[in-house]
């Protein structure tokens, strides 16, 4: 199972699915977009991004990176004194979570 789900793969995925003998697959597949698309923010066809909790801190690491809270992690000293694990805790707040194939999995 992949760290990071993009729901139009998930969608491609149902399309090479046989509704006979992946009964299971696409059930789940299904129940995932129903429950999302119940929620605001992206839509299902337009890409949710779907990050595991395996992943979270390090995502949360390159977002702050990418949006300019701290420039070049790879060289910067302040990169060492930053409490990660409270910044992850901080930007869950602003997702939802889901269990999916046995993962959780964060969204918006």
């Amino acid at each position: 199972m992949s760290d990071i789900i993009d729901s139009r793969h998930l969608e491609e995925e149902l399309k090479t699915l046989d509704p006979k003998e992946d009964k299971e697959e696409i059930k789940e597949i299904l129940e995932l977009k129903k429950e999302v698309s119940s929620y605001g923010g992206d839509s299902w066809e337009h890409g949710i991004i779907f990050i595991s909790e395996y992943e979270w801190k390090d995502y949360c690491e390159n977002f702050a990176e990418e949006v300019g809270y701290i420039d070049n992690l790879d060289n910067n000293p302040l990169q060492h004194c930053v409490d990660w694990d409270q910044w992850a805790d901080n930007m869950s707040m602003d997702y939802s979570s889901v269990e999916f194939r046995g993962q959780s999995y964060y969204y918006r």
